[in-house]
């Protein structure tokens, strides 16, 4: 079983789900802190690497 989200986790995860779901393509870690205001792209990269760890989404090693 997964681990739960935190609120901001379970917000990104949604607005990966729904900017995805209008385009056809992933939104870029800038995208994602503008509309979470978060000025940190560092940040924005520990949400994510934290949705990978509790199995939510998978992200390339790059």
């Amino acid at each position: 079983m997964a681990e739960a989200l935190t609120p901001l986790e379970g917000s990104v995860y949604n607005y990966l789900l729904d900017f995805t779901a209008e385009n056809t393509y992933q939104p870029s870690i800038r995208d994602i802190g503008k509309k979470f205001h978060i000025k940190s792209t560092k940040t924005v990269s520990d949400l994510l690497q934290s949705l990978a760890r509790k199995g939510f989404i998978e992200r390339d090693p790059a």
